[in-house]
């Protein structure tokens, strides 16, 4: 199952996007906190121009137009969604080419497609990391659904939250971003001389 390259390049543009949308916001509250600083000064100096509160006013509703405009949907809104349905994890990761060690039995409420793109990110993940470190599968069920575990030996630790530089960081934070529109939350912890990198599906409806 190859890798849809449309999905490969809307995800990276949702990470692009997300990006940009924190920056922008950083520099839009220092623009903010700026002019109410002067604001407070142009108001108690005496002999003040009232224009200049006018202005400083003006600045302060403009910036807060461009945040909600930040925050409201964009053309790339569409790009969330996917085609949910009932899949079998272990078809996605032996067609992937990943060794399984353990499968459970129940199917999990995701897209076939951005699920192989998952693990492929993952894959990209370890490879650079450790070049020379093997990848093994095992799901366990759960009472909501399935969890993916990838062991990856060897390997140095992943903090999802603090992604490496360069290309492993990338590869993690599209991975998470794919997780999160199923609704699951990418997790990393170490064990022994690897790293078990952990997806949990919700299960497929009845």
């Amino acid at each position: 199952m190859s890798v849809p390259l449309e999905l490969e390049r809307q995800v990276a543009a949702e990470e692009a996007l997300a990006t940009l949308r924190h920056d922008l916001r950083n520099k839009l509250a220092a623009i903010r906190n700026a002019a109410f600083f002067l604001l407070q000064k142009s108001t108690v100096a005496p002999g003040s121009d009232p224009r200049v509160e006018t202005f400083l006013k003006l600045i302060d509703k403009e910036v807060l137009a461009a945040e909600a405009r930040l925050l409201a949907d964009t053309p790339f809104s569409g790009l969330r969604e996917h085609a949910v349905g009932p899949v079998r994890l272990e078809a996605v990761l032996r067609e992937a080419g990943v060794p399984v060690v353990a499968i459970g039995t129940r199917e999990v409420s995701a897209d076939a497609g951005e699920a192989a793109a998952l693990i492929h990110w993952l894959q990209e993940l370890v490879r650079g990391l450790s070049p020379a470190a093997t990848l093994e599968a095992n799901v366990r069920d759960t009472n909501d659904g399935a969890t993916l575990e990838l062991r990856a030996t060897p390997c140095p630790p992943v903090d999802p939250s603090s992604p490496p530089p360069g290309m492993p960081g990338a590869a993690l934070r599209l991975a998470r971003r794919i997780a999160r529109r199923h609704g699951a939350e990418l997790s990393a912890r170490a064990e022994g001389e690897g790293v078990v990198l952990s997806v949990a599906f919700a299960g497929a409806a009845p």
